[in-house]
């Protein structure tokens, strides 16, 4: 596993659509929450409901000063202003709106970014490995510009679903995902460490062309801030955003800051220090695509030891799905009809969800 897999800043834009967390999760006031942070997305997202303390968790320190830098900008920029500083706008002052947030940043937080300004020069959200990365594959998709937007501004699903199967999908579009679905790219471009815990006779191009055209078939692509950063490398105004960066949302998020704290840990580690029985809800992302079997174990291990009774919780597994740990998974409920249903609205569609409930241990 590379070293600097957990030293870089990997993600810096939205990868998942946390409206699957909110409702698996129905946070109340008091509820204290565990969230892996990532790109600082899915916390910040977790803000615009009600709850107690936000505990965004990451093993790698880049992404926690990124979270540090998006909370920043959120509480002291408006609208457009925190959209041209994040890269979601054009915009040449991003430098001077750095220096305005530079104080509010914690010492080693306002360090780091002094020594990457390129990252802010660029606009942040685009910053990440996995976001230079898309930034390339979706120079594939300008060469079919006009289909693109054609795909994009759909008046209606049956209309997109048309020009999807007539027009998009057939051999550029296979040998494009063949391309993608190479483990080597994975290993060594992306420098992706859950590639080796992938099954080697997983059909990796088959599994994102069903799961492509199965989204295609059901949701507006322009309705999905993941499906928009896939085709188009980077944000466009006029098609969705991530929650936290909705207009609308952004009095709920700031309100929400105050609740933040933002910790640099593995979860193996965290989660035996907690106290017993305090947390309500665990929205733990794709955790299984970067633990073995005995890692995971733990880590399932340390949530039930930190699960108050009834506790929430949501996971996502992509590509290295792992079954519930035995000797676990009694206290372990999973609502398969919830799970089913996130499954197949979640817009980000890559991704299989499990959700459901931790019980007592006397249950």
């Amino acid at each position: 596993m590379p070293a600097d897999f957990f030293s870089t800043l990997v993600y810096a834009a939205a990868n998942e659509d946390s409206r699957s967390e909110l409702r698996a999760l129905h946070s109340g006031p008091q509820d204290r929450i565990l969230c892996l942070t990532g790109s600082g997305a899915r916390p910040l997202d977790l803000l615009t409901a009600p709850g107690g303390e936000l505990t965004a968790l990451d093993l790698n320190p880049a992404q926690t000063r990124l979270l540090h830098l998006k909370a920043a900008a959120i509480a002291q920029l408006d609208a457009p202003a925190l959209h041209r500083f994040l890269g979601i706008a054009g915009g040449t002052d991003r430098m001077a709106a750095y220096r305005r947030l530079r104080a509010s940043l914690p010492p080693d937080t306002a360090a780091w970014w002094d020594r990457h300004p390129h990252h802010l020069r660029r606009g942040v959200l685009y910053a990440g490995i996995w976001e230079h990365y898309l930034a390339l594959m979706a120079q594939a998709g300008a060469l079919r510009g006009s289909l693109r937007r054609r795909l994009f501004d759909a008046p209606d699903l049956d209309t997109q679903a048309r020009i999807w199967e007539r027009e998009w999908e057939g051999p550029l579009w296979t040998a494009y995902l063949r391309f993608l679905a190479q483990r080597w790219l994975w290993r060594y471009a992306l420098r992706e460490p859950g590639i080796d815990l992938i099954p080697p006779d997983a059909d990796l191009a088959a599994i994102l062309h069903r799961r492509f055209g199965d989204f295609a078939r059901r949701c507006l692509l322009r309705e999905s801030d993941f499906a928009v950063l896939l085709f188009w490398g980077q944000y466009q105004p006029e098609y969705a955003l991530p929650l936290h960066l909705r207009p609308e949302s952004l009095d709920a998020v700031r309100r929400g800051l105050p609740r933040l704290r933002a910790v640099t840990a593995s979860l193996e580690d965290w989660l035996p220090g907690q106290p017993p029985a305090s947390v309500q809800g665990f929205s733990l992302s794709d955790f299984a695509s970067y633990a073995g079997p005995e890692p995971y174990r733990r880590i399932w291990a340390g949530v039930l030891h930190a699960a108050a009774p009834g506790a929430r919780f949501c996971e996502r597994q992509f590509l290295a799905v792992q079954d519930l740990p035995p000797g676990l998974g009694s206290r372990i409920r999973t609502d398969a009809a919830l799970s089913a249903e996130l499954t197949a609205s979640d817009r980000s569609f890559i991704y299989t969800i499990r959700a459901g409930v931790i019980h007592p241990r006397d249950h």
